[in-house]
């Protein structure tokens, strides 16, 4: 059953080009006519979401739809432990690139920029998003984030939670990714 979901899950995201779009518990983060981000957020059972977060506090292995995947290559450019899992490449069918990354607690991106845009789901755990110059955004299980072509962001985990999300960059070849500073500490956690 897992597998047949995950089957029509990567086929929905294919078939529709990578948007995805949910229909109830929508959530824009900018209220703009054009938002340079929409985070929309599907129904999750919050009696499940809490184990979910009480199994990832602990260091338990992350319970996700894809495989973790193996240390991520481009490591130099995010701050702690990464995974990737490469789910579909680019090729001259689909012209997108699609992976599974998941993160350590407290491990993020650099900043960084798509010039094609970028589309997340969230897929377990806890995250954050920020852009530049915004307030940090939560992220849950179920949330769909669709980032502007050319708008500086970050996104990594929680700082006590593993967290993982399939990553869709649309519009290859001509979406380049430009990696941009770490984030320090007190960006990640301003709290602290």
């Amino acid at each position: 059953m897992k597998k047949l979901l995950t089957t029509m899950f990567l086929s929905t995201v294919l078939v529709t080009g990578g948007m995805i779009a949910m229909a109830e518990n929508q959530n824009n983060v900018d209220n703009t006519a054009e938002p340079a981000v929409e985070l929309q957020n599907a129904d999750v059972d919050a009696s499940q979401s809490t184990n979910d977060a009480e199994d990832v506090s602990q260091n338990k292995e992350l319970e996700q739809p894809f495989k973790k995947g193996e240390i991520n290559p481009y490591g130099n450019f995010f701050t702690g432990t990464t995974y990737l899992e490469r789910l579909v490449a680019n090729d001259n069918v689909w012209n997108s690139s699609i992976a599974n990354v998941t993160f350590e607690p407290k491990a993020r991106t650099n900043w960084h920029r798509h010039s094609g845009g970028q589309i997340l789901l969230v897929t377990a755990g806890e995250g954050r998003y920020q852009e530049r110059g915004k307030e940090i955004q939560i992220l849950k299980k179920g949330d769909v984030v669709k980032i502007r072509p050319g708008v500086e962001h970050w996104h990594g985990a929680a700082p006590d939670s593993m967290f993982a999300h399939i990553s869709i960059e649309p519009n290859l070849p001509d979406n380049q990714t430009t990696w941009l500073k770490p984030v320090k500490d007190e960006e990640y956690n301003p709290e602290e």
